[in-house]
């Protein structure tokens, strides 16, 4: 592959302690576990994934992460060839109790992490580090977050584990339409060089 992205924005498909399940459907507790709908991976597999090799020689990450992972997710950012930069935070409604241990779960943060000396497209400052935005399906992420990054950071651009695709994006994994490869991420395809 010849491309390399100057943005690379991931949400890792995290092995949860629960295992891959979770009791919420549609805002509101269902009662029951249920199977989340992709598979996921462990710590060591996700920090062996090729993003370094992906990754332009100035680029940002964007690792999206929950507090149960947080200190996890700085190994993974060292692990793929970036530095740690600052903690973005995305503070949701709660909607009943849930996980989340003493405190219930209202917050996803975002590590934001840079490789050489990359500089956002748009010079203007972002003014904030959190955002108050609705919650949607289980999972999905805002799309004021991607218009935020649209707006102000370089291409071409990368997103890791897509649920679906966004204009002037690339992608890998198997929940949107893949349209690169990335040593250790599912496709759910196989490339034509490799299928000959």
């Amino acid at each position: 592959m010849s491309a390399k992205f100057a943005l690379i924005c991931a949400d890792p498909p995290w092995s949860m302690k629960r295992g891959s399940q979770y009791s919420w459907r549609e805002g509101r507790p269902s009662g029951e576990r249920q199977e989340l709908d992709y598979s996921t991976e462990g710590i060591e597999h996700i920090c062996a994934m090729g993003v370094e090799e992906v990754a332009a020689a100035d680029a940002h990450l964007f690792l999206w992460t929950t507090g149960a992972l947080l200190e996890q997710s700085f190994e993974v950012v060292r692990r793929w060839g970036f530095r740690y930069s600052q903690t973005l935070v995305w503070c949701k409604e709660p909607h009943g109790w849930g996980p989340g241990g003493v405190f219930q779960a209202t917050a996803e943060f975002v590590l934001y992490a840079r490789r050489g000396q990359p500089w956002p497209s748009n010079a203007s400052t972002i003014a904030r580090q959190w955002w108050a935005w609705p919650r949607g399906e289980h999972s999905a992420k805002p799309e004021a977050f991607y218009d935020m990054l649209d707006a102000h950071f370089p291409m071409p651009r990368l997103e890791l584990f897509a649920r679906r695709g966004r204009l002037g994006w690339e992608y890998a994994g198997n929940q949107a339409l893949a349209t690169v490869e990335v040593r250790g991420v599912d496709n759910g395809w196989v490339p034509e060089e490799a299928a000959a």
